[in-house]
């Protein structure tokens, strides 16, 4: 059986080659965040708004949306060309909120994309250290 490729409205970014997907309603900082990574050598885009999903052997693999592949919406200036990777598996979801547990319980820490289980985290996108914070937790979470 088949499954359908998965489409979904976030943004995604490797770091050190591990797949982070990037979750929240719009204007929550999901292309902010995505831009500021960008700004080290070991992070690239690889979407942003549009991620689709494929089932790989043992892994998602998250694409760009072909029409908006190398392309970045950035606020108050508008949408800009920008090096992206055609692909990368899935290692981290990141749901962005304001409002962060100290301590998350196990449970919080995983959900489910096309039925198989991630790794999540929550995190605070326009917080000085949101960028050290993601990249501490793709080291932790292998």
């Amino acid at each position: 059986m088949t499954t359908r490729p998965l489409h979904m409205h976030a943004t995604a970014v490797a770091i050190c080659g591990k797949g982070v997907l990037l979750r929240g309603p719009s204007g929550s900082g999901k292309s902010d965040l995505a831009l500021r990574l960008a700004e080290h050598e070991d992070c690239q885009l690889i979407a942003d708004d549009q991620v689709m999903f494929e089932q790989g052997k043992d892994q998602l693999i998250m694409r760009p949306a072909p029409l908006l592949a190398g392309k970045l919406e950035v606020r108050g200036i508008g949408i800009v060309s920008h090096e992206n990777i055609e692909q990368c598996a899935l290692h981290l979801v990141v749901d962005l909120t304001s409002e962060i547990t100290r301590m998350p319980q196990k449970q919080q820490m995983q959900t489910t994309i096309m039925g198989r289980s991630c790794n999540r985290i929550f995190l605070e996108p326009f917080e000085i250290s949101a960028t050290a914070k993601l990249r501490i937790a793709v080291q932790l979470l292998d």
